[in-house]
């Protein structure tokens, strides 16, 4: 009841309730009887009464737990990716939850899959970071990584309380060690025959209570795809020991166990597909977009003089040429996404990859990208129609 969302549910809930009421004579004679300084009369509810508000007070309680999924709270916590909500509304329930042997949970609460991609949301309870702190040098030998003229204190930093006193600890002030145990969630996911799906997005928050939220989004290998699968989220705990001696960091670790957590998702395919393409005199693309029910997802090729692909591979670039270095998406005349470009791939060769990624879009008609020189900025004149395919 401390949560103020929470008690104005509750006083809504009543009021609406009350709506009908009709006028109660016990209730005047009370206000009487206040007034003229008498004992008011007892009223007691009826038991029936009493399961009724716990039933309320029960069923706000559960619309509350269900409305503030790990989706949801990632993206309230402050990460900015659009798709979190929709994620929550389109993923399906989990209710995995397993219990290492050191004590640390991970429970995967819902996952979608959709096309070559899964998207997981996770949360890690439990003892994850366990931290001694010792003056002096370790008395066991050990197979170190040495890196001169570092010192942790200073140069890292960790939103984890107990990874920062550990580092805080080792400020360099002669010879200071730290040895730690943590328990961590995998990058990627694996399949059941141990192939890795590779992980190309995601994020973990720390919570006050000390738990972790995470998401992740993984691609499946092209060669493995089937319509049902059994996908492994892992959690490893690792020991290390940081001898920090004088301005010299000394670090060896060692994993001591690892945990497959599996679950199975059956694969989403009612996707649009949007297809484009042109051909200038400099250059010719083709375009290939998936519309799922997350996101646009997909890449446009282009062919184009080899020292344009060149520049891709140069940040530093600033050769005479004005090159295309970037896309715009616009519905119609509106510019609606100005970051679409994930990653562009060039090799040196005369074909240039861009990977593309837009929010998902209840009409994805009348789309086309503009392309971005590096000089001249925009070209509406060369812009290409992205049309979905019949």
């Amino acid at each position: 009841m401390n949560d103020p969302d929470f008690r104005n549910q509750v006083h809504q809930a009543v009021d609406q309730m009350t709506k009908t009421a009709k006028e109660d004579p016990w209730l005047a004679q009370q206000i009487r009887a206040q007034v003229k300084g008498e004992e008011p009369m007892k009223k007691k509810i009826s038991a029936s009464l009493i399961v009724v508000i716990a039933l309320l007070i029960l069923s706000l309680s559960v619309a509350l737990a269900a409305g503030l999924g790990i989706f949801d709270k990632i993206y309230e916590g402050g990460y900015p990716d659009e798709r979190l909500p929709v994620l929550e509304t389109v993923s399906e329930p989990v209710g995995t939850t397993h219990t290492t042997g050191e004590g640390v949970t991970l429970e995967i609460s819902k996952a979608y899959f959709e096309g070559d991609r899964v998207f997981v949301a996770y949360r890690l309870t439990g003892p994850r970071t366990y931290i001694e702190l010792h003056e002096g040098a370790p008395e066991q030998e050990y197979e170190w990584d040495v890196t001169e003229n570092l010192v942790m204190a200073g140069n890292f930093s960790s939103n984890d309380p107990e990874q920062q006193r550990m580092i805080d600890f080792l400020d360099g002030s002669g010879q200071r060690w730290a040895l730690s145990e943590n328990s961590y969630v995998s990058d990627g996911l694996f399949l059941e025959d141990s192939t890795y799906a590779d992980i190309i997005g995601g994020e973990e928050q720390l919570q006050e209570d000390g738990s972790i939220l995470g998401w992740k989004e993984c691609t499946v290998p092209e060669d493995r795809l089937e319509d049902t699968m059994t996908f492994m989220l892992a959690v490893n705990h690792v020991r290390s020991v940081t001898f920090q001696d004088g301005t010299t960091l000394k670090q060896a670790s060692e994993k001591i166990s690892r945990t497959e957590v599996p679950f199975t998702l059956n694969r989403n395919e009612s996707r649009t597909f949007l297809k484009g393409s042109a051909q200038t005199e400099n250059y010719s693309v083709s375009v290939t977009l998936a519309c799922g029910q997350v996101d646009i997802r997909g890449s446009l090729v282009m062919t184009c003089p080899e020292e344009w692909a060149g520049a891709y591979e140069d940040w530093e670039w600033n050769g005479v040429t004005d090159v295309i270095w970037d896309w715009h998406v616009y519905r119609g005349n509106e510019l609606i996404e100005e970051n679409a470009v994930q990653s562009v791939s060039g090799e040196g060769t005369t074909r240039v990859e861009f990977e593309l990624l837009l929010p998902n879009l209840s009409d994805p008609g009348e789309l086309k990208l503009v392309p971005v020189y590096r000089k001249t900025n925009a070209h509406p004149d060369e812009a290409i129609p992205v049309v979905p395919v019949t």
